[in-house]
């Protein structure tokens, strides 16, 4: 091993030990990056430490009044999604990093003549990323920048086939879980130029066929984010980020036929902020529609909105 390599161990070794015993490991990170189940879940250090969170999302679908759009003689107009969500992060090897989404849902479909109300544990995320680029350890390079590549699978624990007051399946988009697995390859890239950085994370999913020979459409999503590092006093920072998402959904099929009443194209605005403190995240952030292209009685989505708190141990 030669000098220089030596030398750049002890430089990582102080710093690091630094930081545990002033409790500023979070602030001194050189990259941040979005974690990835599927949401849009707020920046996070990709230095090699552990988190683990717990984090609420929102969402409202409004149905369209079409024929389509009845239960009975009871107009559907609109589904409520509420989810709760313990998540972590895993450094298994410094490079390798492994994250687990475990979803708690609440779903509240309102008609003209009746409500229903369904809960439960949803479908199991488990999900695995190698670090290929990751120059934010560097006491050099004025650009620092971080690549992602990795994948998983989304195990089907959640429970699809509960039914209504008149003991009627609910349609497979308003159950907790799918019953069905899917697969994830995901990639998320960082870069950063002193306190300004761009966040971008995709991920693909292919789903499985249920018993029930249902198919949910396979999936792209993609989050875009500038975000800006403000100091915020002594151990705090604040980081406030603004971006785009464009998410793509494939039609279901059933029987193996497509339904041509899903799928869908959605383009969302992203606000949100990070606030900081030693080893705690505190985190909101809200998702307004900018475009949706749906088909005819495929319910629209509003603005969605998120918080959460995270730990780094």
């Amino acid at each position: 091993m030669s000098i220089i390599s030596l030398h750049s161990i002890n430089l990582r070794t102080w710093a690091l030990l630094g930081m545990l015993l002033t409790g500023q490991l979070v602030l001194g990170c050189d990259i941040c990056g979005c974690a990835s189940g599927g949401t849009f879940s707020g920046i996070y250090p990709q230095f090699e430490s552990n988190i683990i969170g717990l984090q609420y999302n929102q969402q409202r679908l409004t149905h369209p009044f079409t024929p389509l759009n009845f239960n009975g003689d009871s107009r559907v107009l609109r589904d409520d999604y509420h989810q709760y969500t313990l998540w972590g992060r895993f450094f298994v090897k410094p490079r390798v990093q492994v994250l687990a989404f475990l979803p708690v849902s609440q779903n509240i479909r309102r008609e003209t003549e009746r409500n229903t109300s369904i809960d439960g544990i949803s479908d199991l995320t488990l999900m695995a990323n190698y670090t290929v680029i990751n120059t934010g350890d560097s006491l050099y390079p004025r650009v620092k920048q971080a690549l992602l590549l990795g994948g998983g699978v989304q195990l089907p624990i959640g429970k699809y086939q509960q039914r209504d007051e008149n003991m009627l399946i609910l349609p497979p988009n308003f159950q907790v879980g799918t019953g069905a697995f899917s697969y994830i390859l995901h990639a998320n890239y960082t870069v950063r130029y002193g306190q300004l950085g761009i966040n971008m994370d995709y991920q693909y999913r292919i789903n499985d066929e249920n018993e029930r020979t249902y198919r949910f459409g396979n999936s792209h999503a993609l989050v875009s984010n500038l975000f800006y590092k403000f100091k915020a006093g002594k151990n705090a920072a604040l980081l406030p980020s603004a971006g785009i998402s464009y998410e793509h959904y494939a039609r279901d099929t059933e029987f193996g036929r497509e339904k041509e009443t899903t799928g869908g194209d959605f383009l969302f605005a992203n606000l949100g902020v990070d606030y900081v403190v030693k080893r705690y995240f505190l985190r909101a952030f809200v998702q307004q529609p900018l475009s949706q292209n749906l088909p005819m009685a495929q319910p629209s989505t509003g603005p969605r909105f998120g918080v959460s708190v995270s730990l780094v141990f």
